[in-house]
């Protein structure tokens, strides 16, 4: 038909336009694009964690692979997807993680499909522990102590041969019922635990003390025998004193004899023993042990034997008579013995030496001054330093210290390094978190493998330390973490936590605080770390549940993708401790 008066042709009939046909698209949705697993034991398996894929299209979704990506064993993945998600439907990625060392491991899925946004991803990140080997248990019964509790390891590594010794059983206001052993002779595949005979009236082989404290221990490679100093303590009433310094002998490691006396009379803190292991020296087989005497406002003393510790030298003082505590003799290649030690009130850390096998000792010098946090929830601490030496007879030592925080909120922990024991480093901060953290670091145990030494040198350090500084008694949680180095301490793998949390009310009381250690140690055997360290489990009523544990396997000092440095961080401008200084030296048995 045609409209009049235009010439339009009107088809007419009112009908409708054809509508375009349906596009079918898939679309992709993911529940989280990254997982993360939080502390998971070297060599198990954690459980499952699950991404669930949505098909939020109006199409089948084609599903081409989902596949792991990353570092291979740390990551596993199953999935129910298939090949095909309907319209709607969801399906899910279950992820597991294997870590195969300790430390982060990073990984990722990637999905490969047809919708628009493939491919798609999720990260994934880990962190690797250390699994736990027991060494010892108190047995002791007695009802005078705290049991069952082991604090304050010491180690020390030969060839294959690894001995751990530390407190057992516990006292309020000093010392333990007896010192305990732990010793591997394979590298630390196995140990054999036992007490030194001979010391504490309460031990089956007794001695004519009533406890004994502060052990410590070293291997003289001249005269094939192992030595264990001790501080051994009588008690009358509430009063305690340290009449003498021990040493006990094995050739082993595991049978001991009674021990024998490095000194008597007084009343002495805070043993140490160390032994010359190099061949090259000319003092090779001279033993050193060096203690204070807070009668003498804690006096630094040091006595040396020649004759494998069967007979011990009279004590000498530094040649400026110094005062000082917690002392690690360390021995150069040369012979020469220098002596990291806290100064009397703790609160510098100082060096001296003797280049004639001990026939004399140096004047103190200065290596740094050591402000510090106070660690919260009472636990016991102090700035003790902790010392070791690498091939060449470079020295390091590593202590407490918050002068890289403002205010002094919490401790990091810092390393100084000599050559000759009396030149030393200005103190570095080891990058164990970012100095925003609020993570509080103390107790560090440092050892150097033997075999390096220098730029190369490997390093270990473990060290308790609490996630945040500001807690409670009732809420701070004590960890135990780890870190390495392969450039002498130039830069720090990224920290491995080998144990925790431990609320320090599952720790024996004493009377300056609950107490892990003032003191813990790892040492090299083999190329691989073994630490002694106290872990404790919640007390059933009035028993705690506290032993000494090592790692299952050894740590290694190695390079990863991600080691840290502090390089360029500075001190804070005349930083001091959050806490009024010591009144009196310090005494800590």
């Amino acid at each position: 038909m045609v409209l009049a008066g235009t010439g339009i042709i009107s088809c007419g009939g009112g009908g409708t336009t054809p509508s375009a046909p349906t596009v079918t698209k898939p679309a992709v949705q993911l529940s989280s694009t990254s997982l993360n697993f939080a502390g998971q034991v070297v060599g198990s398996t954690s459980p499952a964690q699950t991404v669930t894929l949505t098909n939020t299209g109006n199409g089948a979704l084609t599903i081409a692979s989902i596949v792991p990506g990353g570092p291979s064993g740390n990551f596993a993945v199953s999935t129910t997807c298939g090949a095909a998600v309907a319209a709607s439907a969801s399906c899910s990625i279950k992820v597991t993680f294997t870590p195969t060392t300790g430390g982060t491991a990073s990984g990722f899925i990637t999905i490969t499909d047809d919708a628009a946004t493939s491919p798609q991803s999720v990260s994934l990140n880990g962190t690797g522990m250390a699994g736990l080997m027991k060494l010892s248990t108190d047995t002791f019964t007695n009802l005078t102590s705290q049991h069952a509790t082991e604090v304050e390891p010491d180690t020390f590594a030969h060839g294959s041969t690894i001995v751990s010794v530390f407190q057992v059983g516990r006292f309020f206001n000093g010392g333990s019922s007896a010192i305990g052993f732990s010793t591997s002779s394979d590298g630390g595949a196995t140990w054999t635990p036992g007490f030194l005979p001979g010391i504490t009236t309460l031990e089956s082989v007794p001695g004519t003390y009533d406890r004994v404290s502060d052990p410590s221990v070293a291997y003289d490679a001249a005269h094939a025998v192992w030595l264990v100093a001790s501080l051994p303590l009588l008690a009358v009433g509430t009063t305690v004193t340290a009449p003498g310094v021990l040493v006990s002998r094995s050739t082993d490691g595991i049978h001991w004899d009674t021990p024998v006396a490095v000194v008597t009379g007084g009343d002495l803190d805070k043993s140490w023993i160390a032994c010359d292991d190099w061949p090259m020296s000319p003092y090779f087989g001279n033993c050193y042990v060096e203690w204070d005497d807070p009668a003498q406002a804690n006096l630094i003393q040091m006595s040396t034997s020649t004759d494998g510790g069967l007979t011990w030298g009279a004590p000498l003082a530094t040649a400026d008579g110094a005062g000082g505590i917690g002392g690690e003799p360390v021995v150069r290649p040369d012979g020469r013995v220098v002596v990291p030690i806290a100064n009397a009130y703790e609160t510098g850390i100082l060096s001296f030496y003797s280049d004639d096998g001990g026939a004399s000792w140096s004047s103190t010098v200065r290596v740094a001054p050591t402000p510090n946090h106070l660690v919260a929830g009472h636990l016991r601490y102090g700035p003790l330093p902790s010392a070791d030496a690498d091939s060449s007879g470079k020295i390091y030592v590593v202590w407490p210290d918050c002068s890289f925080r403002t205010d002094c909120t919490s401790n990091d922990i810092v390393m100084s390094t000599s050559t000759d024991g009396v030149t030393w480093t200005s103190p570095a901060r080891i990058p164990l978190d970012d100095l925003s953290s609020g993570a509080d670091h103390f107790i560090p145990g440092i050892a150097v493998d033997p075999a390096t030494a220098g730029s190369t040198a490997h390093l270990s350090l473990v060290y308790y330390y609490y996630p945040s500084a500001a807690c409670a008694t009732s809420t701070c949680e004590l960890d135990l973490g780890y870190v390495s180095s392969t450039d002498g301490g130039a830069t720090w793998s990224a920290p491995v936590q080998l144990a925790g949390p431990v609320n320090v009310t599952s720790l024996p009381a004493t009377s300056i605080g609950y107490m892990v250690a003032d003191y813990i140690s790892l040492s090299f055997a083999n190329g691989l770390a073994y630490g002694a360290f106290a872990v404790a489990n919640p007390n059933a009523g009035a028993t705690f549940d506290e032993a000494i544990y090592t790692t299952a396997n050894g740590l290694s000092a190695r390079a990863t993708t991600r080691m840290r440095s502090s390089a360029g961080e500075t001190r804070v401008r005349n930083a001091r401790s959050d806490h009024a200084a010591r009144r009196t030296p310090a005494i800590v048995r």
